[in-house]
């Protein structure tokens, strides 16, 4: 039986727990957390934010679900890559690492929340 994951909880709420080890290990801490509501649709928008000084530089790892559209992103970055950036500034020539996931009915939260899970893990091992 699949469970819906958008039925009480986004997958946001659900990570978090998920990654406490590897977020505490690399030294990130909670700084940001809400719900927004989108006012073009009113969808609900939930944002998560971490940061870590790694190795001399401040990393961000954000996260963005959009609950409507069962979207969710990651990113990975360093804001002194802004600076470095071109003039065509793009999640790309910024992040070091980004993905995004989209449930479908076919997919089971669980085994959804340990592939986001998984892959963030592995970002936070590389920069570590």
């Amino acid at each position: 039986m699949t469970v819906s994951l958008w039925s009480h909880l986004g997958v946001l709420d659900r990570i978090p727990s998920h990654l406490e080890p590897a977020l505490t290990a690399a030294g990130f801490v909670q700084t940001d957390a809400e719900p927004l509501r989108d006012e073009y649709d009113g969808d609900e928008i939930r944002l998560l934010e971490y940061r870590a000084t790694i190795q001399g530089r401040l990393m961000i790892l954000g996260f963005c679900e959009v609950l409507r559209e069962r979207i969710i992103t990651a990113e990975l970055w360093a804001p002194e890559r802004l600076r470095q950036a071109s003039v065509e500034i793009s999640v790309a020539s910024v992040a070091n690492q980004y993905g995004s996931w989209q449930s479908r009915a076919d997919i089971d939260a669980d085994a959804l929340i340990a592939s986001i899970t998984t892959t963030i893990s592995t970002w936070i091992q590389e920069v570590a």
